[in-house]
């Protein structure tokens, strides 16, 4: 029996990349060797390779919902290898090997892991052997990720790869500008952001700011193989700088708990208001935000089949008015969660080309504190959400009444349901037809 080293699958990649949308993209191919110990070739009978659904794992809570697929080549039968297939012995080692290709289809769903349920492959070879007892049957998986990338040579590309300019007004009170070189990220690099203060009127106050990278994933199956749609949002990524507090908090993979956690522990006593960075110019707040690698940590961007991810960059302020109510604000825009080979594909422009001088004057204050203080446990989930989203030649940055509850937006927006405009650019990136590079998104204030 074939058993520990004797058979083993060797992949060129450990991943197959696949080019353009499910619907367009080409075939791709998995290459690599299968190695066999020559004490096992004299009884082997057949041997093939296939590409399948990765195997649940005994006592694993997580919910397969790969689509079925199965790719397999024989590089052995009845003992004879195929003229076709390349073979080799390595007598100084005692091991035989073939090489083998399969053939993946460009629509083939990519791979995804999240809490509840995930989507994976795997390349299995497995030999089939003479014995005293009968034929035995080995196998020997080697897990392959499938990744997809927009075609480098696309509209979308150069569009999503503009920088990112959003600006939103608060009551015509305040103005906030949340910029980034690139629309498109990768994982495992950091991200440079900025956000941007401007007062419109004297009285108001920073508590707090920071940035975060949120993860939305939807699914046509529950944990329990339930089939119907179930959406999860929680936080990549989160920095803040709390001012009150004198230091600023970078923490990875929060959940879910910490989307407003980390306004919620804010002060609000009198004293707390008065110890606020008055805003009566330019206030500017830089950091890097760390993307984490890709599956354990974040997911590429997934626009179809049973998991869609999408993901978006947020800035947020904690404020104080002049009669020291406390508004937490949020300005929210998509972004592009891809793999490194798209990411380095779409030019991305230096950090300090962007271009920043013609948003920021001189009299910009920069906000840095030293990274020196325990993190913050987050808690509890945040009612804020992005509303909408606009291209900037559409309609003038939106203004609003009310600080206390949900805005209505109908009047400048029209009917629509949340995120709706958001998963329109998404869409609308994804077909090649985004018209304008730039956008602005809307703001939402409690």
């Amino acid at each position: 029996m074939i058993n520990g080293p004797s058979l083993c699958v060797i992949l060129d990649s450990p991943e197959v990349t696949l080019s353009g949308s499910p619907g367009s993209a080409s075939n791709a191919f998995i290459t690599g060797r299968v190695v066999l110990g020559s004490r096992s070739a004299a009884t082997l009978r057949n041997l093939t390779v296939s590409f399948r659904p990765r195997r649940k794992k005994l006592f694993q809570s997580t919910y397969s919902v790969t689509p079925l697929i199965d790719i397999h080549t024989t590089l052995v039968e009845d003992a004879i290898t195929p003229s076709h297939i390349i073979h080799t012995i390595n007598h100084r080692e005692g091991k035989l090997e073939w090489r083998f290709s399969l053939t993946i289809p460009g629509d083939t769903a990519e791979t995804v892991f999240t809490r509840d349920i995930f989507i994976a492959y795997e390349v299995v070879a497995e030999a089939r052997l003479r014995s005293a007892f009968g034929s035995l049957l080995a196998s020997k998986p080697q897990h392959i990720a499938v990744k997809r990338v927009p075609m480098l040579d696309s509209q979308w590309v150069s569009l999503v790869s503009e920088p990112i300019t959003e600006t939103a007004k608060w009551q015509g009170r305040l103005e906030l500008t949340l910029l980034s070189p690139s629309r498109v990220i990768t994982d495992s690099q950091p991200v440079p952001v900025r956000g941007v203060l401007r007062p419109m009127e004297k009285g108001i106050k920073m508590l707090r700011a920071g940035f975060q990278i949120t993860e939305r994933t939807i699914s046509d199956v529950d944990a329990f193989g339930m089939s119907h749609s179930i959406s999860a949002t929680h936080i990549i990524n989160e920095n803040l700088t709390d001012i009150i507090a004198g230091h600023s908090t970078n923490r990875l993979g929060c959940g879910s708990a910490g989307i407003e956690a980390s306004f919620a522990e804010l002060l609000t006593s009198d004293r707390a208001v008065a110890m606020g960075l008055p805003i009566d110019q330019d206030i500017s707040v830089a950091r890097s935000l760390t993307v984490p690698a890709a599956y354990t940590g974040i997911q590429y961007d997934v626009r179809r089949g049973p998991v869609r991810v999408t993901h978006d960059l947020v800035f947020s302020a904690a404020i104080a008015d002049e009669s020291g109510n406390v508004h937490n604000l949020r300005l929210a825009t998509p972004i592009f969660v891809l793999p490194d080979i798209a990411a380095s594909g779409v030019n991305l422009p230096r950090y300090e080309e962007v271009g920043f001088d013609t948003l920021i004057e001189a009299a910009t204050v920069d906000v840095d504190v030293l990274d020196t203080q325990p993190q913050i446990e987050c808690t509890e989930e945040s009612p804020l959400a992005l509303l909408g989203y606009k291209s900037c030649g559409d309609l003038p940055p939106p203004s609003y009444t009310g600080s206390n509850q949900l805005l209505d937006t109908s009047e400048l927006t029209g009917p629509q349901s949340v995120g709706s405009a958001s998963s329109r650019l998404r869409r609308l990136c994804s077909r090649a037809l985004l018209r304008q590079p730039h956008a602005s998104a809307e703001l939402l204030s409690l």
